[in-house]
């Protein structure tokens, strides 16, 4: 059960909930995989749309 502080933060972006820390590790194993060789120099925001919002 998410507290009332979470559900404050997940109510300011888009999809108006958190991104799961099980998703977030998904990216980083990616991201650290073979798969990417051509991904450098990028920053990927994992943020449910936050920050496109700005």
């Amino acid at each position: 059960m998410p507290t009332a502080e979470q559900l404050g933060i997940a109510s300011l972006n888009p999809t108006a909930a958190l991104v799961p820390t099980e998703e977030i590790a998904e990216t980083v194993m990616f991201l650290c995989s073979d798969r990417v060789r051509m991904i450098n120099g990028q920053a990927l925001g994992l943020d449910g749309g936050q920050l496109a919002q700005l």
